[in-house]
């Protein structure tokens, strides 16, 4: 069997670590237990990193800095990063 390969908004991600019991918390578990590989556009690691290291999401997370670039490379190193350019649905032409 393939191994499924997602890609995960920010605000998953961040709710992941507002709400470590929520549902958003559950998907970031099953991606570290490797349930599952991820695709992640380096524009959307720059937001990640950006949005969790605001100082209001810091507080509601309860994260330092050190944590948020440990989880940034995390995904960048186990991620199959893309530029956004490469996620296009083929036209009909291109599937006949």
């Amino acid at each position: 069997m393939t191994q499924k390969i997602v890609l995960i908004d920010t605000n998953v991600w961040v709710s992941a670590f507002i709400n470590r019991k929520g549902y958003p918390a559950r998907v970031m578990g099953k991606f570290l237990n490797q349930e599952f590989d991820i695709v992640i556009p380096t524009p959307l690691l720059k937001e990640l990193q950006d949005v969790l290291g605001r100082p209001r999401i810091k507080n509601l997370a309860k994260v330092t800095d050190d944590e948020i670039d440990i989880f940034v490379e995390i995904l960048a190193g186990t991620g199959l990063i893309r530029l956004v350019g490469e996620f296009r649905r083929k036209s009909q032409r291109e599937t006949l």
